[in-house]
């Protein structure tokens, strides 16, 4: 990241209008990644039709993989992170 430039916050109606397309299958695989502050955007559950999408805020490479190799094969998962 460069220096002084801050990522975005991630509101809930943000995350859910992306996490609806992940789930109507509008994008490839399961699991999206949005670049937003991950200290001061929305994480938890959210209900998109029959589905549940885990919403989860990583604040380092490691929290990432944490979230990833957490998921079940066919869970949807949307992270928030700062890192590239």
């Amino acid at each position: 990241m460069v220096a002084g430039m801050t990522a975005p916050d991630i509101s809930e109606n943000v995350v859910r209008q992306f996490a609806g397309e992940l789930v109507r299958g509008a994008t490839t695989g399961r699991v999206l990644a949005l670049k937003g502050d991950p200290a001061r955007s929305f994480g938890g559950d959210l209900r998109i039709g029959d589905h549940t999408v885990a919403v989860v805020p990583c604040v380092s490479a490691l929290a990432v993989r944490e979230a990833l190799s957490r998921r079940a094969p066919h869970d949807f998962t949307v992270i928030i992170t700062d890192r590239p």
